[in-house]
């Protein structure tokens, strides 16, 4: 009986996945500068074992593969230093450079633009120009 509900509580979306891999180069999206490193705090620091990042990591948390276009600079720093609703608070084990990597890394969770969203922005920014 123990060993079933270990089993599903290892198996279930509320558990934390402690056995999350870094995330590959592919979808950090840099290979050096802030952006690689904040994608290394993100498994280091154990946030992967919570948030999925385009299919990997764990499923407690919310999926932020597309957090960027959700949330602010300003509100991923409030959301990392002072924590959530089930998500512990950072602040006090962040040095103020890995919270500025993670950040980085974290603005660049947008949804890719389509190419008929850009040539309407693009058309768009022609015409304003023109005024």
């Amino acid at each position: 009986m123990i060993g079933a509900l270990w089993w599903e509580g290892q198996h279930s979306p509320w558990s934390p996945n402690f056995d999350a891999q870094p995330l590959n180069e592919k979808v950090v999206g840099a290979t050096s500068g802030p952006v690689f490193q904040g994608g290394k705090l993100f498994h280091d620091k154990g946030c992967l074992n919570c948030h999925l990042i385009q299919g990997f990591g764990g499923r407690r948390g919310p999926e932020l593969t597309y957090i960027a276009d959700k949330l602010t600079r300003d509100n991923l720093v409030i959301r990392i230093v002072n924590g959530g609703t089930n998500m512990p608070a950072f602040g006090s084990s962040l040095k103020p450079g890995e919270l500025d990597d993670l950040v980085a890394f974290l603005e660049t969770r947008k949804r890719p633009i389509r190419p008929q969203d850009q040539a309407k922005e693009t058309a768009s920014s022609a015409t304003s120009t023109f005024k």
